[in-house]
């Protein structure tokens, strides 16, 4: 019996290295239905942690849960976490912002696009938000393609003179590009056929693009663009469901609660 206890401890103490002894003392008296006294336990998960003086860890060398003597009933610290920080992006701008989304170069509409900029211009728009998918990236999609389009060099280089014109359009103004869904298959691309140079800061959207060239910010990772209150989004970052019906605006209102554009 005394070694089914030992084995018990050893388990408890190597599934919950961090839980305080006391704690994982009363599991092991309710797991042994009382076949041990609970200061008893607390003992043998002492002695399994290692903290329960220097004779035992002399005669038990071996054991793989070690950790430091701390106080009795002191709590553990939160693990730290490996998430990078995530928070919207904040337009501080008083003024008047433009808003272009969904150019899909380099199947845009060169007439709409030059009326929508000439309207921008006309406003003496104080910045420039570029909204998601003002590339299309057709040739890199996970779906079936037509072969005769499948040209990512042109729709590269036909994006960099997108940003080039719009910046010309647009000199001396913050521009913030937004990354949709269709600039994320860029990623997506990456990961799956060069994992190992993915995160290689060249590799990025801005330097592929030429952003960082135009003195363009590039937004990514699916965060909302903040101009004073107003969350601006491309649609992707909602998800499914109730806020996808052809009515976006109703859809996200109705999934988040606020009033985006």
């Amino acid at each position: 019996m005394a070694d089914a206890i030992t084995a018990m401890a050893r388990r408890l103490a190597r599934k919950f290295p961090n839980a305080p002894a006391r704690t994982l003392a009363r599991r092991l008296v309710s797991e042994s239905n009382g076949a041990i006294t609970l200061e008893a336990a607390r003992t043998r998960i002492r002695t399994e942690f290692g903290i329960s003086g220097a004779t035992n860890r002399r005669r038990y060398p071996d054991l793989g849960t070690r950790r430091p003597p701390r106080q009795a009933g002191a709590v553990p610290p939160v693990p730290p976490s490996s998430a990078e920080p995530w928070g919207p992006y904040t337009l501080n701008i008083t003024g008047t912002v433009g808003v272009l989304s969904d150019i899909h170069v380099p199947f845009h509409d060169e007439t709409a696009l030059k009326a929508a900029v000439d309207q921008l211009r006309g406003d003496k728009v104080d910045a420039l938000v570029l909204n998601g998918d003002i590339a299309d990236f057709y040739a890199i999609s996970r779906y079936i393609k037509n072969p005769a389009k499948r040209n990512f060099k042109r729709e590269v280089l036909a994006t960099r003179d997108m940003i080039a014109w719009l910046r010309g359009m647009f000199p001396g103004i913050p521009i913030v590009m937004k990354a949709g869904n269709h600039e994320e298959r860029w990623n997506a691309w990456l990961y799956q056929h060069a994992p190992e140079i993915s995160d290689e800061e060249i590799m990025g959207l801005a330097n592929w693009l030429y952003l960082t060239k135009h003195d363009v910010t590039l937004v990514d990772d699916q965060r909302p663009i903040l101009v004073g209150k107003l969350p601006i989004l491309h649609g992707h970052e909602k998800g499914t469901g109730i806020s996808a019906p052809v009515n976006q605006a109703r859809g996200a209102f109705l999934r988040l609660h606020h009033t985006v554009l």
